[in-house]
């Protein structure tokens, strides 16, 4: 078993690598789980769900800022993970008390940092680049730079992850085509709104940022998840998209917390058959409820 010390980044297969290096690469999310799940003397815990998104998001800002952190995965679920059917929360806590300690709604992510604890995806990541981010830091340092990083990090959680999980939810084709419309609508305009390529791959340029941080857990699953159950794609015009994408999906930090694709897509069939009552899907549910009750529908 691979054990982590203080400081330790868990290695990841190069594209030098052959005899599997390619599959390793995409598993790489297990190795770390497995490795950071071992550590035991660290002052960082991540209360954190191999499959979930959001969580990832505190998850890739760990491994960028370099904390020396102990991975928890948390059981949220009836059964499996895939069965989206969520625990009570005073099961929950039997199980784990440390985690709804600093979580008091039983979410992942969820973030113990000595006697402090911190939960919701963006405010844990805020959180880890204020205190380990000095030397990495997540926010660029110019206002117009972080003002444009906190806007389109907004859009993503605006336009992004609701047209998601509508797209895989909605059992009505015509409900699911317009979310998947209103999916790539939105990646056409992140698309348009990155930093020119010649300056660099990711959304500010050269600048590894929050918003490529938030974004990648739903690009991820937009381009597997949603590609297998609803055959979405992105089109090969959006090149801008598809050159951040190629940078982002190697960064050492991003790499990290990436988990076997097959497991995933199976993960979600909950979302994918009506059969999900996590609290997503009932918030997106009811917004597609709402929507084909709507004047005209």
């Amino acid at each position: 078993t691979l054990r982590l010390k203080q400081g330790e980044a868990v290695p990841v297969a190069s594209h030098s690598q052959s005899s599997g290096a390619a599959r390793a690469r995409e598993m790489a999310g297990e190795a770390t789980i497995a490795a950071r799940s071992q550590a035991s003397e660290f002052d960082v815990e991540l209360f954190c769900g191999w499959f979930c998104p959001f969580a990832q998001r505190a998850w890739i800002a760990l491994e960028e800022c370099g904390v020396p952190y102990k991975y928890v995965e948390c059981e949220m679920y009836e059964g499996s993970a895939s069965t989206k059917r969520p625990l009570p929360l005073e099961e929950k806590r039997r199980r784990n008390a440390d985690w709804i300690a600093v979580s008091p709604r039983g979410l992942v992510p969820a973030l113990r940092h000595g006697a402090a604890g911190v939960f919701e995806s963006l405010v844990c990541v805020e959180y880890v680049d204020e205190v380990w981010g000095a030397s990495r830091t997540l926010l660029p340092g110019g206002p117009a730079d972080r003002a444009k990083v906190r806007a389109w990090t907004s859009y993503v959680s605006d336009k992004i992850c609701p047209h998601y999980y509508k797209s895989l939810m909605a059992q009505v084709e015509a409900e699911r085509s317009a979310a998947l419309a209103a999916l790539l609508e939105a990646f056409t305009a992140i698309d348009a709104a990155m930093a020119p390529l010649e300056g660099g791959p990711f959304f500010l340029g050269a600048t590894f940022s929050a918003f490529d941080v938030v974004l990648w857990p739903h690009y991820q699953r937009c381009t597997t998840v949603l590609a297998e159950r609803r055959q979405f794609q992105i089109p090969p015009s959006l090149t801008r998209l598809h050159a951040w994408a190629d940078a982002t999906r190697v960064r050492p930090s991003i790499a990290a917390t990436i988990v076997d694709k097959d497991r995933l897509v199976a993960n979600y069939a909950g979302y994918a058959d009506g059969t999900a009552t996590s609290d997503a899907a009932k918030q997106y549910t009811s917004d597609v409820t709402r929507a084909a009750a709507a004047p005209g529908k």
